[in-house]
């Protein structure tokens, strides 16, 4: 996600001026005439501007396969603008016992001319963290490494020469249940220039992983996460 604000300019008048204009005799000894003068601030305003991409990835192939590409801006009035090229999507296809830690992942590009740099956030769509089927059949998330015996699923993220244990998806608030509190979100990236500067298209990574149980049901899983940037 992002946001664009325009650029604003603001002149301002420190103080108001007084003038009294006498006859010109009055200054003929003085060979000048009256001057006031006043200083007047210029101020230009550059908002912080942020832009994201989110490409994501299956690699059973090699080269792996981009599923699709996602492109983010908010404009004046406040609503995100996203283009989707492709299908966003990331995606695998398991037999029941099986585990694919290795084959999902997505890239996040992220711009900004704020020079004290950004964070960048993922978090479930909804109160639901579990990957669910139309019949209702779930995986679970779970914050270790899916295994054989540890059918789940999980995301571990990469930034820079960071790389974060497996850890389970939060979830968000609740649409119908107020009472549901939203989990605290993945910290993907939290990044700070070395020194104050704009930066272009600072990539991170966050790898999916999923075991299926040895008698899970059929069907498509499917659940949907939000990644957030925002300017510091």
């Amino acid at each position: 996600m992002s946001k664009i604000k325009n650029i604003a300019m603001g002149l301002g008048v420190v103080a108001g001026i007084s003038l009294s204009i006498l006859p010109m005799t009055a200054f003929a000894d003085q060979g000048d005439y009256a001057q006031a003068s006043k200083d007047l601030p210029v101020n230009l305003v550059v908002n912080d501007v942020i832009g994201m991409t989110i490409k994501s990835y299956t690699s059973s192939t090699n080269p792996a396969t981009l599923n699709g590409t996602t492109e983010c801006d908010t404009y004046d009035d406040g609503v995100a603008n996203c283009t989707t090229t492709g299908n966003q999507e990331v995606r695998t296809s398991i037999l029941p016992g099986q585990v694919d830690n290795n084959t999902m992942y997505s890239e996040i590009y992220v711009s900004t001319n704020a020079t004290a740099g950004y964070t960048l956030k993922l978090i479930d769509a909804d109160e639901v963290t579990n990957l669910v089927t139309t019949s209702g059949a779930t995986i679970a998330t779970i914050s270790s490494e899916p295994a054989a015996n540890n059918p789940g699923w999980a995301v571990y993220t990469v930034d820079g020469s960071t790389t974060s244990s497996w850890q389970a998806m939060p979830n968000n608030v609740s649409a119908t249940d107020p009472t549901i509190v939203a989990g605290t979100p993945i910290t993907v990236a939290n990044y700070t220039p070395v020194t104050p500067t704009v930066t272009h298209e600072r990539m991170s990574t966050v790898h999916y992983g999923v075991a299926a149980a040895s008698d899970q049901a059929n069907g498509i899983y499917s659940d949907t996460v939000i990644y957030t940037a925002t300017a510091k």
